[in-house]
């Protein structure tokens, strides 16, 4: 679609990355949907009615104990999956690589909803 969207991530608990690491601790009811050797997909519902998400999927390798995959259910019917292929922990990173420049994207549409 050639847009993009600029959010502050502390804004919201939907969009902050770390939050997927510990989300599951507070407010939620959770529920094995799978389990196949050493990977379980599970179920978390929301304890309270939430304006951001209405369940969140997690698949998690418990041998590795890593989150593979969270799809969170967006109470706006649109469904946001992010997949975790690799984990690097204790890595520097510029706070640049985490900036949207528009000059690299010519054309797109940007909404800056900060």
């Amino acid at each position: 679609l050639n847009e993009a969207s600029i959010l502050d991530p502390d804004e919201s608990d939907f969009f902050n990355p770390i939050n997927i690491f510990t989300l599951y601790k507070e407010n939620f009811a959770l529920k094995t949907l799978k389990s196949q050797s050493s990977i379980h997909t599970i179920e978390l519902l929301p304890l309270t009615e939430n304006d951001e998400y209405t369940k969140i999927i997690l698949i998690v390798d418990q041998a590795k104990k890593l989150i593979r995959e969270v799809t969170y259910y967006g109470a706006d019917d649109n469904m946001y999956v992010i997949k975790i292929t690799n984990v690097i922990p204790e890595i520097q990173v510029d706070d640049r690589f985490f900036m949207f420049d528009k000059s690299k994207y010519p054309g797109a549409t940007v909404y800056d909803m900060r």
